[in-house]
């Protein structure tokens, strides 16, 4: 029986894979790596090695490589869900799934130095989708940015207990300001929603604490950062 590996969908044999992201079936042998030989005339032949029984591990190489061919590389997350959803429609599980990514996948490209922003991409990723960060709409490592960058320069703040776009940046926080504090006295009937807008303004002067609780101490147990 040939050895597939359950993680990955694969084309059946001698047949092409349906889709841009099903796997090619290697079938039950290979072609080691090739190397050059020099013949007669002094010209160099390209002489394949001699054939290899396919493993499992075959597949995760195949499955690895093909992550670093996928342009946009912003699309990595279809081809990884694909195969997710074909592994969980098998009865696997999806915590597995993740783990053969983080502990199987990542290391091939470590080994053969693919791709860094598909690496990168494949790593946020997981890190969104471990089962320990899926009760937060967002990465503990979407929210170091509040730890190195300034107030003004972050473009989701935590404030009044809701993540929010950052409605204030250093172009025009000021005249935010301003501006409000007009709209305030012209419009006394919106003045909750005037106040609300202001004692933000008020807030993120102050340099308040904008990132939540929860994912400070998730990144102070990681050590990703560290209490001064």
């Amino acid at each position: 029986m040939q050895p597939l590996n359950e993680f990955y969908s694969i084309s059946m044999y001698g047949q092409k894979p349906q889709d841009e992201y099903q796997l090619e079936n290697l079938g039950v042998e290979r072609v080691t790596t090739a190397f050059s030989k020099r013949i007669s005339g002094g010209r160099n032949a390209v002489i394949d090695g001699p054939l290899t029984t396919v493993t499992k591990d075959d597949y995760d190489g195949a499955f690895a490589f093909k992550l670093t061919q996928v342009k946009p590389p912003y699309l990595i997350n279809k081809t990884i869900e694909y195969h997710l959803n074909f592994y969980v429609r098998s009865g696997g599980d999806r915590a597995i799934f993740i783990k053969q990514m983080k502990y199987v996948i990542i290391p091939y490209f470590q080994k053969y130095k693919y791709s860094e922003v598909h690496l990168q991409l494949l790593n946020e990723w997981i890190e969104e989708n471990e089962p320990q960060n899926k009760k937060t709409k967002m990465s503990s490592l979407n929210w170091i940015h509040g730890f190195v960058k300034k107030i003004f320069d972050l473009p989701i703040i935590h404030y009044d207990n809701m993540n929010i776009i950052n409605p204030f940046n250093n172009y025009w926080f000021k005249s935010a300001e301003i501006i409000l504090t007009h709209l305030k006295i012209k419009h006394p009937e919106h003045n909750d929603k005037h106040n609300y807008l202001l004692e933000m303004i008020e807030a993120i002067k102050k340099s308040k604490e904008f990132v939540p609780r929860n994912i400070i101490d998730d990144l102070l147990s990681k050590k990703i950062i560290k209490q001064l």
